[in-house]
């Protein structure tokens, strides 16, 4: 999506929703967004699937957060194609966005 938003926004009036992927420049895509769309940020999935760091997942989602301060962020954890047999890590990254969430702008 690097360099695309300008075209994406004018190539599709109707456009609503943004998917800003982990190989996305998330400045870029929050500059080029604003609150005109959605930002819809999925985080890298590798966060959980060996094992889970609380800090980094946290630091992460904080600066997603703090990015998209100015635009109508959703957060989302897919493709996770293991968890090692712990889908506590999926928990723990759950509690994590919330807590992240929940401090607003």
């Amino acid at each position: 999506m690097n360099g695309k938003f300008d075209f994406l926004k004018e190539m599709i009036p109707n456009l609503r929703r943004v998917s800003v992927s982990p190989w996305t420049n998330r400045e870029e895509a929050a500059e080029k967004l604003g609150n005109q769309y959605i930002y819809s940020w999925k985080a890298n999935p590798a966060q959980v699937s060996h094992g889970i760091d609380p800090e980094y997942s946290q630091k992460d989602i904080q600066r997603t957060r703090e990015l998209a301060k100015d635009c109508v962020l959703e957060m989302i954890l897919k493709d996770n194609n293991t968890v090692e047999g712990d889908p506590t890590r999926l928990i723990k990254w759950v509690e994590i966005a919330m807590r992240e969430a929940q401090k607003g702008y």
